[in-house]
């Protein structure tokens, strides 16, 4: 059974979803799963003096048919009971389960080159103590998903999923008053945080390739040289690491934790996306946004009827649900702030100066904008110069 989670009313933003119903601490609902806080929301619970929610996850509801999981369930759960194990073991000063770690990766990469399903069904954070082992799971199976369009041997992707688990490994080392805090890190702190490459290195360099040590070492590392722990850059890191790199940041920004909601898939994919040349390799960075989202299993990148911004200064309606960053959208407004007279359709994979800034989710606004699309549904080839004051 899965507990309640809590957050900050605090570190809700607009466009948060959770994955279940929004309770008072005195059981009232505040809001239901899967449906987007506004900021009259957040207004709303702040006035009222709420400072915390809480929510039971649930799985997500089905929004692709057909859609089928490329890892069992059971292979899922077999691999969280061993990341466990993997802690269980550092702290006791015991040996690392090298067989069994092994085993889990050989089956994940039997999964991950069959390919037989369409939805990377990444661990489901249940519990806030959990994520250690949901994030080392998840930047393994990302890692393997982006290792298959490379077209990695199986013995690449061996390395990269055992790396992807042991990432970050040494953080077994590391307070958990600073792992967990809350708040900024001082600088004092995040020096301590910085050392977990090296102190997983430690760890796995006695018992695994130097591959996997390159991963587990060079995972904070950045391209531009800006990273931790000894500032490397470009192909000093090993495509190996860039890898996990990507998978890592995306795996953190789209997990809960104790100190912060997930954020949503789009805003991820436009960080990696922000990032290419400076964190990240720009080939690698744009397979990842282009090939891997398809897999994000049933949540859209952006749902039917959302409101988006471009970096035109435009906004536009999405009027399917999108499994990409640069859906088909309708052109409402252009960057003169003027309606558009008629439904202009564009699709944003064929614009080379337009992509997505972000989603809209000012009330006020989207009332505004849902009139637009209603008339280009009434009148889609004549629509009238409105009054929308």
């Amino acid at each position: 059974m899965a507990k309640a989670l809590s957050v900050s009313v605090n570190f809700l933003y607009p466009g948060i979803m959770l994955k279940g119903d929004a309770y008072t601490e005195q059981g009232e609902k505040v809001q239901p799963g899967f449906v987007p806080f506004t900021d009259e929301k957040i207004a709303e619970l702040k006035a009222r003096g709420i400072t915390t929610i809480y929510y039971t996850p649930h799985p997500e509801p089905t929004r692709f048919p057909g859609s089928e999981p490329i890892i069992p369930q059971e292979t899922i759960n077999k691999g969280l009971e061993i990341a466990k194990e993997v802690e269980r073991r550092l702290k006791e000063n015991a040996p690392l389960p090298v067989r069994e770690i092994n085993t889990l990766i050989d089956e994940f990469v039997e999964k991950v080159v069959a390919l037989q399903g369409n939805t990377l069904n990444l661990a489901e954070l249940r519990d806030y103590d959990d994520y250690t082992y949901t994030h080392s799971l998840n930047v393994a199976l990302l890692s393997l998903l982006m290792g298959k369009k490379l077209s990695y041997t199986e013995d690449q992707l061996k390395i990269l999923g055992v790396g992807g688990m042991l990432h970050d490994i040494g953080k077994v080392k590391i307070p958990k008053e600073i792992l967990n805090k809350p708040d900024r890190l001082t600088p004092q702190e995040f020096d301590i945080m910085k050392r977990h490459p090296v102190y997983g290195f430690e760890i796995v360099k006695d018992t695994y390739s130097r591959f996997v040590q390159s991963i587990v070492l060079y995972h904070h590392e950045k391209i531009n040289g800006s990273g931790y722990p000894l500032g490397k850059k470009n192909n000093e890191m090993g495509e190996f690491a860039q890898i996990a790199s990507l998978c890592d940041v995306f795996d953190a920004i789209t997990s809960a934790r104790s100190y912060k909601p997930a954020q949503p898939f789009w805003y991820a994919l436009l960080c990696i996306y922000r990032e290419q040349g400076k964190s990240f390799s720009p080939r690698l960075a744009q397979i990842f946004l282009k090939e891997l989202p398809q897999y994000f299993g049933n949540t859209p990148i952006f749902s039917k009827g959302s409101f988006v911004l471009l970096n035109t200064g435009e906004i536009a309606y999405v009027p399917e649900d999108s499994r990409t960053l640069w859906p088909q959208v309708w052109l409402l407004i252009n960057s003169r702030k003027e309606i558009s007279q008629r439904k202009v359709i564009l699709d944003l994979s064929l614009e080379e100066n337009r992509m997505i800034e972000r989603q809209i989710f000012d009330e006020k606004l989207t009332a505004t904008l849902q009139k637009i699309v209603e008339r280009y549904l009434d009148k889609p080839e004549k629509p009238k110069d409105w009054n929308l004051k």
